[in-house]
């Protein structure tokens, strides 16, 4: 890692310590040429699957396409920025169990309706009324019974 202060490329890390969140490492580390001491942040890349569109066309997985659903949906929920993104990272993980290189926008979907199922259903319904593209209001008020039965049982 090269060095912020004098730019030698060899350090020593001193100390390393896993984020709260699971998924940075942050080292502290000691140039080896002038004895600064600096910290770095390492994140695993991970490769998501292509999705595929109701159209067909086969697009790169965007994470944020997913957080600005969630945040529009989530809108009258009144919840923190942190409720959204642990949500996200769940349904990040759920798409990548499929272990495939492509999903639908369909299933991807659906992971999103779970998640949001059992304790947001207002956020649900304002999702499914986009992602099931209801044509009428019995549809709705269908989805509505289904959603308010599964929580009464």
């Amino acid at each position: 890692m090269r060095c912020p202060k004098c730019g030698f490329f060899d350090s020593k890390v001193t100390d390393t310590r896993l984020s709260m969140d699971g998924v940075n490492i942050k080292r502290r580390r000691t140039c080896l040429s002038c004895g600064y001491k600096f910290a770095t942040v390492e994140r695993v890349v991970v490769e998501f699957p292509y999705v595929i569109k109701r159209s067909g066309e086969i697009v790169e997985f965007n994470e944020n396409k997913i957080k600005k659903s969630l945040t529009r949906a989530m809108d009258k929920e009144q919840c923190s920025e942190e409720i959204i993104e642990k949500i996200t990272a769940k349904i990040l993980s759920r798409v990548l169990e499929t272990k495939s290189d492509k999903i639908s926008s369909q299933e991807i979907g659906a992971i999103i309706l779970n998640e949001l199922k059992s304790q947001y259903p207002v956020a649900y319904m304002r999702f499914a009324s986009v992602y099931k593209n209801f044509k009428s209001a019995n549809e709705f008020a269908s989805e509505c019974k289904l959603i308010d039965g599964e929580k009464n049982h």
